[in-house]
């Protein structure tokens, strides 16, 4: 493996890490939201049960997950992609208990869609984007067959996957700008080391000794022959 790579797995693995600790809190703040204004807003909910099962078990998955990708730094790539893959089936859960998208179930599509265009290769984002469309919008349709659900919120729902679509792709022109100026710094630094490099090569094989000193007079550089 080279250092470029090495170097490129290792923010991948810290973003990760990141987002992990994310969508636990998300979970869990989730599922505290819901039992304190059940009460109140239990009209909100079409499906309360799904709800609270959904986000019980979703919060059980992010705590399990936050541990083992702290823990086991191996296969980062499946297990950020196993994150998001739990993400949009318990996104879609979620909405599906509530009869269709709304406010802040849309809004934490999005980020799991961008998040994952930023963490995954370009084919593996493009998966997880298609199969939030497929969940968002179809369940829909196989609900209203099956006569669990409504069409209602359909246009809010082809709105959403439309958005998806969208963040895909901007989300892709950002992640190669970053590449580009991550490539860019890279190459400039081991240019820099190189010409440092250089630089003691020829000051340790001059006769003339010098030392550097810093500004409490101790010595933080000398060649051979200044000893």
């Amino acid at each position: 493996m080279t250092q470029r790579s090495m170097h490129s797995e290792l923010n991948q693995y810290h973003l990760g890490l990141w987002y992990s600790a994310y969508r636990f809190i998300i979970s869990a703040c989730l599922l505290l939201v819901f039992l304190l204004t059940y009460t109140q807003l239990s009209s909100d909910y079409e499906y309360p049960r799904l709800y609270l099962y959904v986000l019980t078990i979703y919060l059980l998955f992010t705590s399990i997950q936050f541990m083992s990708l702290g823990r086991f730094k191996v296969r980062i790539p499946n297990q950020l992609l196993l994150l998001f893959i739990v993400d949009v089936i318990s996104l879609s859960l979620l909405t599906l208990a509530i009869d269709g998208p709304n406010l802040h179930l849309s809004l934490l599509f999005v980020i799991t869609i961008f998040a994952a265009s930023l963490l995954l290769d370009a084919q593996k984002a493009l998966v997880i984007t298609l199969i939030a469309v497929i969940c968002v919008v179809y369940q829909l349709f196989l609900g209203s067959i099956l006569e669990f659900t409504s069409l209602k919120n359909l246009t809010n729902s082809a709105i959403l996957a439309f958005l998806f679509c969208v963040v895909y792709g901007s989300a892709q022109i950002a992640v190669k700008r970053f590449q580009l100026l991550e490539n860019l710094n890279f190459s400039q630094s081991l240019e820099l080391h190189r010409l440092q490099n250089i630089n003691r090569y020829i000051l340790e094989q001059i006769d003339t000794g010098y030392l550097v000193l810093d500004e409490n007079c101790h010595v933080v550089l000398s060649n051979p022959a200044a000893c």
